[in-house]
């Protein structure tokens, strides 16, 4: 019966990740994952050959859209991760219901969770971490044959196909290889290297791909200098996560990300978590010195080096929810720690049968405190944000327009014109991608352009730009507000669940919604403008109905987003100014 309940677990596991997936597109990079694995295409660099095949295999899946294939991809590679973590802790506590108790909590830890509802990388990096590093304890456990170590070593450059953050293993490897190998080096390590590039030899997949001009061909690295560049990164950032990233780090700044690592790991976990966890080390380290090295390697290189090396700050709100993506990797290998210490008490305590299955039932019930904890905030099966809001931007938009896009504007638009076949006629541009050259193209056309809200700066002393619903319009000849044309969209936009507010408590689907919130803004102002009275009311009333952001603290133009108490007193400002007159 023990053998059989880990499936049991694992399977109801699912059930809750499959009830909250997005049902369909999500913010960040989602909506341009689904489009490239759904035509076969290259991503943006470096290009996740690995999970472009993985995701275009599941796009076959004769259920739901498109979409929500590609979410539900992102929960069966959680499960699976789940499954190989189970298999890492039976190999160090031989315990079946701590081990199944320390991947409960961990699969309903905040960030975990949130990463399986929808459809992007973060899931296989945490499934070949831990597929990676299962090998590894193998080849210690057995000591007496190269296979598992031969076997890291493909999986390593493999799992590289995955995602650049696997990196951290090429080091770790070659630790191991220098401290267990001690005769004919140099034939292991020329089969080793040899197994490494088979693995890493996925990413054929970009050159031969791109000399098929696939529709999304980022890059096009059908040529060798073309792949060079765009494997290394060099038009983005380097190794770095974000071309926003800066290229050093000061002491304050890394003892401000140390603090903040710590109350994201107590917040995802819940803190009695967090603190049992510390026992966890001592519990390695007695159990078996080698995984205890191995583990703590890993979780160095996952947490603190990565953010410092990231060099993403913490300075506002996307940036930090940029650093969270990454953090499962860290608690998955903390959630091994975690049942490293419960076997370990498990075992210290003296205890009959009876009292151990209470022990056992205590264990497992305060594991399921982050499912009661997170399953509010991370339920998405009734945020419908992104999609709506991108068909309600092309309603926006006259036939054969060019539209500027931001990276999040861009992402979903490739979703809608890729995959749902949406608005073939447009031309998108990301900002500031050959910005200037079309603009003075389009002078002498009849050419309309748009921009989202957020590259609407690019405009500035260059062109004249109005708001028309949720865009801006651009216009060198003129600068006329026609109120028609300014009012007219908002007649045709749809909205569903908007007041469902649980299904949007994650900073991108509040960062879409503020986009919402300064459209109706500009709406009132325009309103006020045109001695619109009511009108301009019933707009700067919608904004407030929202109420995720204070203009007190931010200018909604600004696009720095913090997020505050829902009543906005510069809002209520608004509202009774327009009253008033």
């Amino acid at each position: 019966m023990k053998q059989n309940l880990i499936y049991i677990i694992l399977i109801s596991i699912l059930a809750f990740y499959t009830y909250t997936l997005y049902p369909a597109c999500a913010p960040e990079d989602s909506g341009e994952y689904i489009a490239v694995c759904h035509t076969l295409g290259i991503a943006h660099s470096p290009g996740n050959p690995l999970y472009v095949l993985l995701g275009k295999i599941s796009s076959l899946f004769p259920i739901g859209n498109s979409a929500y294939r590609l979410n539900l991809l992102s929960s069966l590679l959680a499960v699976l991760t789940l499954m190989v973590l189970f298999k890492i802790l039976i190999a160090i506590t031989k315990d079946i219901v701590v081990s199944i108790a320390a991947i409960v909590i961990f699969s309903f830890s905040y960030e975990f969770w949130y990463i399986t509802t929808f459809a992007k990388t973060f899931t296989l990096i945490t499934f070949l971490t831990a597929l990676c590093l299962y090998s590894l304890i193998l080849y210690l456990k057995e000591h007496t044959s190269l296979r598992y170590l031969y076997l890291s070593y493909y999986l390593v450059g493999f799992a590289i196909g995955g995602h650049y953050f696997l990196l951290m293993f090429i080091p770790l490897l070659f630790f191991v290889s220098i401290f267990s190998i001690r005769k004919d080096r140099i034939k292991f390590f020329a089969v080793s290297i040899l197994l490494f590039f088979l693995g890493f030899s996925i990413h054929f997949y970009l050159p031969v791909r791109s000399s098929m001009s696939p529709l999304i061909n980022t890059g096009n690295t059908s040529n060798i200098e073309n792949l060079y560049n765009f494997l290394t990164r060099k038009e983005m950032s380097g190794f770095r996560m974000s071309n926003l990233a800066k290229a050093s780090i000061t002491k304050q700044e890394v003892l401000l990300k140390a603090k903040w690592f710590f109350f994201a790991l107590s917040d995802h976990f819940s803190l009695i978590w967090a603190m049992i966890g510390t026992l966890g080390f001592f519990a390695l380290w007695k159990n078996d010195k080698n995984i205890f090295y191995l583990i703590l390697f890993l979780m160095i290189f996952s947490g603190p080096v990565w953010l410092v090396f990231s060099a993403f700050g913490l300075d506002d709100p996307f940036k930090e929810a940029m650093n969270e993506r990454y953090l499962p990797v860290f608690e998955s290998l903390f959630a091994i720690v975690i049942g490293s210490a419960l076997g370990f008490v498990a075992n210290a305590l003296v205890l009959d049968k009876t009292k151990k299955l209470f022990f056992y039932i205590l264990v497992f019930i305060l594991s399921l405190s982050p499912l009661s904890a997170h399953i509010g905030p991370v339920n998405k099966r009734n945020n419908f944000l992104c999609d709506d809001y991108c068909l309600n931007f092309f309603r926006t938009i006259k036939p054969g327009s060019i539209l500027f896009a931001g990276q999040h504007l861009d992402s979903i638009g490739r979703y809608m014109k890729f995959v749902r076949k949406k608005r073939s006629d447009l031309t998108f541009v990301i900002v500031p991608d050959k910005f200037m050259e079309i603009l003075e193209n389009s002078k002498n056309t009849e050419t309309s352009i748009y921009a989202d809200p957020s590259c609407r700066l690019y405009f500035s002393g260059l062109f004249k730009s109005y708001p028309v619903g949720l865009s801006y319009k651009c216009s060198p000849l003129k600068n006329i507000y026609d109120y028609n044309e300014y009012e007219r969209p908002w007649l045709f936009y749809s909205y569903r669940n908007i007041k469902k507010s649980g299904a949007y408590k994650d900073f991108f689907s509040e960062m879409v919604l503020m986009w919402y919130m300064e459209a109706q803004v500009l709406f009132g102002d325009v309103s006020l403008s045109f001695k619109k009275k009511q009108q301009a009311i019933e707009s700067y009333k919608r904004c407030i109905s929202i109420g995720m952001y204070d203009q007190d603290i931010l200018d909604l133009r600004t696009y720095n987003y913090r997020s505050i108490t829902p009543r906005s007193s510069f809002m209520y400002g608004k509202l009774k100014e327009a009253s008033a007159l």
